[in-house]
C-alpha cells in the first residue's frame, strides 16, 4: 500500500509509503543510507507516538515499549520480520531500517516483510475494520551510484533485497553473479487481497519475464522504489546483484503497494422531468457499503440538510442521512428512501453504482404502484414516475431498494443471440433466445450514450419452453449518431437477466472504434465497433506497465454491433489501452480511463 513521494534537500530523503485503508503484508526497503541512525521504531512507531495518518504498530512477542520498543499484541505475534530468513524483529528501537553506515558500493537499505495496520490512532492491533490510511517516513541520504547486493554463498539458497534507488529499476538491467535470472515478489492483490508470491523467470534471457500467474497489481521486471523481492543462487559460491543508474526505469505503478480499496458505492439522483423530456438535477443521496463500516449512525454517515423545494435521503435508526455508510451487503438489505417536498409532475431516479458486487439482485419497490423493478448494479439506469393529486403517491416513504444474492436464482433462459439494424429511418431490434422456461416478458431497453438506459418496449414470452424463439422490436425514434440497445428478461418468480448491448449508427459514421462510457465505471468495458467489416478481431487491454490484462477474439458481422470485455481480475482505476487488429492486421489503440 505504498506510493512513494520523493523530494530532495542536500540529498536527503523524505520517504512516505502510503497504507491503504486495509491491513497488508509488503516486502519492503528504505532507500537510504544509515548515517541518519533511523530505527524503526522513531520511524515508522514514530517514537510511539500517534500522529493521525502517520507511522504503525509494529508488534511481537515479549514487548515492551519502555524496553525494546515494540508494541504489545493480542496475538503475540511478530508484525516485522527482517533478512532472508525472514527473521521476526523484536528490538525495534535498535533495528535500523538501513545497515551498512555508507560502506563504498555496498547498499545500505535492508528488506522487510511488514504488516500494516494503519496509523497508531486507533485500536487496529486485532480488529481489521479499524485499519485506515497511514504514512510512514524515514529521512536518510539517497542512495546513487552502483550498489551491489551480496547474496547466500549456497546453491538455491534465497537473499532478501531491497530496491536500493529512489527510482524504479528495471530487474533485467541489473548484473547478475551466480544468480539466477529469475526472482520473487509479494503481490498484496492476490488471494482475495490477503497477498502472495509471485516468482518472474526468464531463463533463455529473452528480456520477457514470464510470472507464475497474472499479477493482478501489475507488478513485473520493473521493481518500484521501496519495493523488495527474493532472488536466487544459482551454484555454490560468492553470488551477488549489482544495481547501476543505467538500471534505472521512468516506469511507475503506484498499484503494486497501494490497494485500492474502494467501498461499493450506490449513488442515486433525483431529476424534475420537463414537458419535453429533459430534465433538472434536483436532489440526491448516496450509499457506501464495506465491512470497515458500522452498523450504527455514527460520523461516518452525513445527516441531511434540508432543502427549499424537492429532497431525497435514506432513512436508518429515525436518522435523515445524505450519505449512508453501513457494513457489507447482505441478504435482504434495504435502502429506505425518504422523499419529501414533492409536487405534481414527472420525476426521475438516476441510479449510479461503482464496485457494486455484480452477483447481487437489486429491486426499487414502489408502494404505490406495487411494483418491483430490477435496478442494475454494474451500469448507470433510470426510473421514472409520477407525482398525481393522490396524496400515496406523494408518500415520503414510497421507495426502498432491496439488494438479494442468491433468493432468485439463475434465470432459466439463454441468450442465443441480440441484434439492431437500421430499417430505413428506423432501427429493428431482433433477439433469440433458448431454454425460455417459465419467462414472463422482455424489456428492450435503450440509451443513446451507452451508459443510461431506459424501458422503451415491453414484449410478453410465448413460452416456448427450451426451443429456439425470436422475438423483434421496432425502434421509430432513433436518434442521430449511437442507438444502443439491450433486453432484460424476467422469470416468473422475479428472478432477471441482462442480455449485451448492440449499437446501431443513425447518420453519417466513419469507421472505428470507440469505448462507451469512458471513463469506464465497475468492470465491464462498453466497445463500440462502427462501420468494421466483418471478420475475426483480435482484442488486448494493455496496463500502464505494458502488460496484457486480457485477450480475446471477437467474431463480427459487418457493419456496427457493440462488445464487451469484462476481464477476470477486477481493474484497478487508472489508464490503460485497449488495442484492436482488424482481419487486414490494421492495429487501432485506443485510451480507456477506469475510474
Amino acid at each position: 500500500d505504498s506510493k512513494l513521494k520523493r523530494s530532495r534537500d542536500n540529498q536527503r530523503l523524505p520517504i512516505s509509503l502510503k497504507r491503504e485503508t486495509v491491513m497488508r503484508m509488503r516486502l519492503v526497503t528504505a532507500p537510504i543510507t544509515a548515517d541518519a541512525g533511523r530505527s524503526v521504531y522513531t520511524s515508522w512507531q514514530k517514537s510511539g507516538n500517534v500522529t493521525l495518518g502517520e507511522g504503525t504498530f509494529v508488534t511481537g512477542p515479549g514487548a515492551n515499549p519502555l524496553t525494546n520498543g515494540a508494541d504489545v499484541s493480542p496475538l503475540n505475534n511478530y508484525s516485522l520480520k527482517s533478512g532472508s530468513s525472514l527473521t521476526g524483529v523484536l528490538d525495534t528501537k535498535n533495528q535500523l531500517l538501513s545497515g551498512t553506515a555508507g560502506l563504498p558500493g555496498t547498499p545500505d537499505n535492508l528488506g522487510f516483510f511488514l504488516f500494516v495496520r494503519g496509523d497508531r490512532s486507533t485500536p487496529n492491533l486485532f480488529n481489521p475494520g479499524y485499519a485506515n490510511i497511514t504514512t510512514l517516513r524515514d529521512t536518510g541520504r539517497i542512495q546513487i551510484k552502483a550498489q551491489t547486493f551480496p547474496a547466500i554463498t549456497t546453491m538455491a539458497g534465497y537473499t532478501l533485497i531491497g530496491n536500493p534507488y529512489a527510482s524504479p529499476v528495471d530487474f533485467k538491467l541489473a548484473t547478475r553473479n551466480n544468480v539466477s535470472n529469475s526472482f520473487y515478489v509479494w503481490d498484496p492483490y492476490l488471494n482475495s487481497s490477503i497477498g502472495g508470491y509471485i516468482s518472474f523467470s526468464d531463463p533463455l534471457n529473452t528480456g520477457t519475464y514470464l510470472p507464475s500467474v497474472t499479477s493482478p497489481g501489475g507488478l513485473s521486471n520493473i521493481l518500484q522504489s521501496s519495493q523488495a523481492i527474493f532472488v536466487e543462487t544459482a551454484s555454490n559460491g560468492n553470488a551477488s546483484i549489482v544495481f547501476n543508474e543505467t538500471s534505472k526505469s521512468a516506469v511507475n505503478n503506484t498499484t503494486a503497494f497501494r490497494v485500492s480499496a474502494l467501498p461499493m458505492t450506490f449513488r442515486v439522483n433525483l431529476d424534475i422531468v420537463e414537458s419535453n423530456d429533459s430534465t433538472i438535477l434536483a436532489d440526491g443521496m448516496v450509499a457506501q457499503f464495506d465491512k470497515r463500516f458500522s452498523k450504527a449512525v455514527n460520523l461516518e454517515d452525513v445527516v441531511k440538510f434540508g432543502n427549499v423545494y424537492e429532497m431525497l435521503s435514506l432513512t436508518r435508526d429515525s436518522k435523515t442521512l445524505s450519505v449512508e455508510r453501513r457494513p457489507d451487503i447482505v441478504a435482504n438489505d434495504t435502502l429506505f428512501f425518504k422523499l419529501t417536498k414533492t409536487t405534481q409532475r414527472n420525476y426521475q431516479f438516476q441510479f449510479q453504482p461503482t464496485n457494486m458486487d455484480a452477483s447481487l439482485n437489486a429491486f426499487l419497490e414502489d408502494s404505490y404502484t406495487g411494483v418491483k423493478t430490477p435496478v442494475s448494479l454494474t451500469a448507470n439506469n433510470t426510473f421514472n414516475f409520477t407525482v398525481n393529486g393522490d396524496a400515496n403517491s406523494a408518500a415520503s416513504n414510497r421507495f426502498r431498494i432491496v439488494f438479494n444474492a442468491k433468493a432468485f436464482g439463475v434465470l432459466p433462459v439463454t441468450y442465443k443471440s441480440i441484434k439492431a439494424y437500421g430499417q430505413g429511418k428506423n432501427i429493428q431490434v431482433d433477439w433469440t433466445v433458448e431454454n425460455e422456461i417459465n419467462i414472463s416478458k422482455y424489456d428492450v431497453e435503450k440509451s443513446i450514450d451507452g451508459a443510461n438506459f431506459i424501458k422503451v418496449n415491453t414484449t410478453l414470452a410465448k413460452g416456448a419452453n427450451s426451443s429456439s424463439t425470436t422475438y423483434n422490436f421496432i425502434d421509430v425514434h432513433a436518434a442521430q449518431g449511437g442507438n444502443f440497445y439491450r433486453i432484460l428478461s424476467y422469470s416468473q418468480t422475479g428472478a432477471f437477466e441482462y442480455s449485451k448491448v448492440v449499437m446501431v449508427t443513425i447518420g453519417k459514421a466513419s469507421s472505428g472504434i470507440s469505448i462507451y462510457p469512458n471513463p469506464v465505471m465497475g468492470n465491464t468495458i462498453g466497445l463500440a465497433l462502427n462501420n468494421m467489416v466483418a471478420g475475426n478481431y483480435n482484442i488486448r487491454l494493455i496496463n500502464t506497465l505494458g502488460q496484457t490484462i486480457m485477450a480475446k477474439i471477437i467474431s463480427h458481422v459487418a457493419g456496427s454491433s457493440m462488445e464487451t470485455i469484462a476481464p477476470e481480475n477486477k481493474l484497478s482505476a487508472g489508464v490503460y489501452q485497449l488495442e484492436l487488429t482488424a482481419p487486414d492486421n490494421k492495429l487501432t489503440i485506443v485510451k480507456v480511463i477506469v475510474q
